[in-house]
């Protein structure tokens, strides 16, 4: 996927649904901080990762982060 303006934008806009969608209570350094760490177990190494599997890992991150929020609150 080429990195150009309207990718960028689809790119952030949709990392920011993802997170008002399934993970609102956490504030953005925890989230970002998160997915970041759950990739580590999956993909070592996000550089050579396209733009379209990153909103992949992210969507299957934050739902499993979400049910486990929801386990723990219940």
């Amino acid at each position: 996927m080429k990195n150009d303006e309207y990718n960028l934008s689809h790119v952030y806009d949709e990392a920011i649904r993802l997170h008002m969608e399934y993970l609102p209570h956490m504030r953005v350094g925890e989230f970002w901080w998160n997915f970041k760490m759950w990739c580590s177990f999956k993909e070592p190494d996000l550089f050579y990762v396209e733009d379209d599997q990153i909103l992949e890992y992210m969507e299957e991150s934050c739902k499993e982060e979400s049910e486990k929020w929801i386990r723990s609150n219940e």
